[in-house]
C-alpha cells in the first residue's frame, strides 16, 4: 500500500546567514513563533463529514492544530508541522519537525532545508498586522496534495493550489 502524505509546507535548506537587517520588514521584526492559522485547499472539502465544507482543512480536522514556525534571530528556523496521512482507506494524523535557514528580502521570507535528501525552498510572503491581528506569513503552492473523501467517504488525496498562513504568536518572547 502506496502511503501518501499531506504536508501543510515542505522546507528545506543550505547554509545561509542571515544578517540582522534581514530580521526586519519596516520596523518590524520577524523573528518569533508563528501559528498556522490557515490551510486553504482550492476547494471546499467536507473531510470531518459533519455536513459543512470548508476551503480551510483546519475547520474539517483537528489535525493540523499545534502546527507552528519559529523564525529565530540566528538565521535558523524550526517548523513544527502536523498533516493527514492516508495509508489505503485509513487516515491518520502524522507529525515531523524540519530544521534550516531562513533569509528575507523586504516582505518575502524564504526558507531552505534538507527534507529527506532533497533541498526544499519555500517562499513567504510577510503581512504586517494591524493591531486587530498579528503579523502573517503566507505561502502558496501549486500542484501540493490535500486530504479529501471520495463518495463512499474514504479519505482519498487531491491536487491543487494551497495556501498556509501562520500568525505570530503575541506572547513571543524576542
Amino acid at each position: 500500500m502506496k502511503k501518501m502524505k499531506f504536508v501543510l509546507l515542505a522546507a528545506a535548506g543550505c547554509l545561509v546567514l542571515a544578517c540582522d537587517d534581514e530580521r526586519t520588514t519596516g520596523n518590524h521584526d520577524i523573528t518569533g513563533t508563528y501559528n498556522l492559522t490557515a490551510f486553504n485547499a482550492p476547494r471546499a472539502v467536507d473531510y470531518d463529514e459533519d455536513g459543512v465544507s470548508s476551503i480551510n482543512l483546519m475547520e474539517e480536522s483537528r489535525c493540523f492544530d499545534d502546527s507552528r514556525i519559529t523564525i529565530n534571530r540566528d538565521g535558523t528556523y524550526i517548523l513544527e508541522e502536523n498533516f493527514i496521512s492516508i495509508q489505503g482507506t485509513i487516515s491518520f494524523c502524522d507529525a515531523r519537525v524540519t530544521k534550516g535557514t531562513w533569509t528575507r528580502s523586504e516582505n518575502s521570507l524564504t526558507t531552505t532545508s534538507d527534507l529527506d535528501n532533497d533541498i526544499v525552498v519555500n517562499h513567504y510572503v510577510f503581512k504586517t498586522g494591524n493591531g486587530m491581528s498579528g503579523n502573517t506569513m503566507t505561502m502558496i503552492t501549486p500542484n501540493t496534495s490535500f486530504p479529501v473523501r471520495d463518495g463512499s467517504g474514504n479519505p482519498q488525496s487531491s491536487s491543487g493550489t494551497v495556501g498556509v498562513t501562520y500568525t505570530e504568536n503575541p506572547d513571543n518572547s524576542y
